[in-house]
């Protein structure tokens, strides 16, 4: 995450009786921290920031690693894992590098060890038959780690697990974890320039 993103806090985000429910369940899990935590919503209604916020609050308590990815990315890395070029340069910034050079097992078991992974767009990656495997693959190896307190996993998506798979849907909906709607509206018409940033984004 940029600097920007590392200052965010669930703060930041304004209480209204349409995302009232969406803090409920950030709240809950930092004073319970561990499991899932699954939350869904239309576009621009501060998911993303909602789990940005999450990973803040987590380093801050000393549970590293932390990491904040989108589904696209994670799945692109363990797919190049299987070519013969390097972790493309372009992913760099996710905050993962330091596996780039590693196998698709090697690179599976590090991300195993990951504490908090914060998956965003959890609904957008293309639905191809690796990208399947892996996620059944890799999420069920989160959930069991979900289950023995050791790890949180968080996700942000447009859509609810409804429409995933049966054996998916059915470990995100475990009773002991969160499923949470985020009713609020787009933000993002509302926003307006500000005239203090200047091009590259420095004041």
């Amino acid at each position: 995450m940029n600097p920007v993103d590392r200052a965010l806090r669930l703060d930041d985000i304004i209480e209204t009786v349409e995302n009232k429910g969406l803090l409920a369940a950030c709240r809950e899990i930092l004073a319970t921290p561990y499991g899932f935590l699954y939350i869904y919503g239309g576009s621009g209604n501060a998911k993303s920031i909602a789990l940005k916020a999450l990973c803040n609050h987590f380093t801050l308590k000393g549970r590293s690693p932390v990491v904040y990815i989108k589904f696209k990315r994670l799945v692109d890395l363990m797919r190049d894992s299987f070519t013969e070029g390097s972790y493309r340069q372009k992913q760099r910034a996710s905050g993962i590098d330091d596996i780039q050079n590693l196998g698709y097992l090697d690179r599976f078991e590090r991300l195993k060890q990951i504490k908090v992974l914060a998956i965003d767009e959890f609904d957008k990656a293309r639905a191809t038959e690796f990208a399947s495997e892996f996620r059944f693959d890799f999420l069920d190896e989160r959930y069991e780690q979900a289950v023995r307190g050791e790890t949180i996993t968080l996700f942000a998506a447009n859509s609810g697990p409804a429409g995933l798979p049966n054996a998916l849907r059915s470990r995100i909906n475990d009773g002991r974890f969160e499923v949470v709607e985020n009713k609020a509206g787009d933000a993002r018409p509302g926003l307006e320039r500000d005239p203090q940033w200047s091009f590259g984004g420095e004041k």
